[in-house]
């Protein structure tokens, strides 16, 4: 069987709770009430889904048939898709950072090199989880944005991230994105993590720099947090389309492009 994009999206948000009522997965999904009942009833005809009184629940079956279009890999194996690209646009961006900053670090493959090639004391402001497995030199400080933890993105999320987020500013914000364009700008494919993205844009006293590896470049996903002239920084890499690299620069986006 084949799931569609919204299919596959729903899944997963049902497949993070034990129990999901309709009413909450309207709200997370961002979905309207009528297009959700019909994936439901969708996944409830694939054998993928439990409903009852107004809950859904994911059912507990070995569905090795399942394929998915749009598909959001785990967040081990995007780091490993061109992770030379991503640890030279990694570099890039630490080398941007100045002495003592204060930075907010969103969630994502290439954002969670950044701090390994920091020579200089700063402090990361991070949803992102996998800094608490790396290994973190002294001249480093870690604050954690506490929120529910979600395995696929290694990063906590939710609305008590952004509330954490409240009293805090930052001289520099680094994002990621699944997709860069000069005229859609910059996306995600979790609405949560989107929230979390645009809150730290928001809060950002100083620059405020995206990276994103040529594969993300002129690519659009489900959601917004950010147009290009949000941003006071791209950083990419050489393969990057040079015609969508001179609309960036047509904006007055400083593009710094990295190669390996």
């Amino acid at each position: 069987m084949i799931l569609k994009k919204k299919e596959k999206y729903v899944l997963n948000l049902i497949k993070k709770r034990d129990k999901y009522k309709v009413s909450d997965l309207i709200k997370s999904s961002q979905i309207s009430p009528t297009s959700l009942r019909r994936i439901l009833t969708k996944l409830d005809e694939y054998d993928l889904i439990n409903r009852s009184w107004g809950e859904v629940s994911l059912k507990q079956n070995d569905n090795t048939n399942i394929e998915y279009t749009g598909d959001e890999k785990y967040f081990h194996e995007k780091l490993y898709k061109n992770k030379k690209l991503k640890e030279a646009i990694a570099l890039e961006a630490a080398n941007s950072l100045t002495e003592n900053a204060r930075v907010f670090l969103a969630s994502g493959t290439t954002t969670s090199l950044v701090p390994m090639f920091c020579k200089q004391k700063l402090t990361f402001m991070t949803n992102n989880v996998i800094l608490l497995k790396s290994i973190i030199e002294d001249h480093i400080s870690i604050i954690m944005l506490n929120g529910e933890y979600h395995k696929n993105n290694e990063a906590l999320l939710g609305d008590l991230v952004v509330q954490n987020m409240e009293n805090l500013y930052a001289t520099h914000t680094i994002v990621g994105c699944t997709g860069l364009h000069p005229a859609s700008g910059a996306t995600t494919g979790d609405y949560h993590e989107g929230i979390i993205n645009k809150t730290m844009l928001k809060k950002s006293i100083g620059q405020k720099i995206i990276v994103a590896d040529s594969s993300k470049i002129g690519l659009g996903t489900n959601f917004k947090f950010a147009g290009v002239s949000d941003f006071d920084t791209i950083i990419t890499d050489s393969n990057a389309d040079p015609i969508l690299i001179g609309e960036f620069i047509k904006q007055g986006i400083n593009v710094k492009i990295v190669t390996i």
